[in-house]
């Protein structure tokens, strides 16, 4: 884990790399945290080098944690993350089968 942070006029940047995966090793996945008055703002980067038969399940898991990073962060639960999985794989999957590589 990298992790880098920087002065700014407003209080500390923190970015955090904390995965990076692929066959080919171009593929990364990237966290980035910032200060706010009122708490931070999380930053999700996915660099998607090509696109596969499993990038709408990576992406569904990843939307499915955000959506429980911030349920939790409301003091509320997701009562079925594989439901949750499941709505959002279906919309992803036509998303990148009706992707333009061109």
């Amino acid at each position: 884990m990298l992790a880098v942070l920087q002065k700014t006029k407003d209080g500390y940047v923190a970015r955090f790399e904390t995965l990076n995966w692929s066959i080919n090793g171009e593929d990364r996945v990237r966290f980035e945290l910032y200060s706010e008055s009122d708490g931070c703002r999380l930053v999700l980067f996915e660099k998607i080098n090509k696109m596969t038969g499993d990038t709408p399940k990576d992406l569904a898991g990843w939307h499915v944690c955000l959506d429980v990073i911030k349920a939790l962060l409301d003091d509320r639960i997701v009562d079925s993350r594989e439901k949750e999985w499941e709505k959002w794989y279906k919309e992803y999957s036509l998303l990148v089968e009706n992707f333009d590589y061109s």
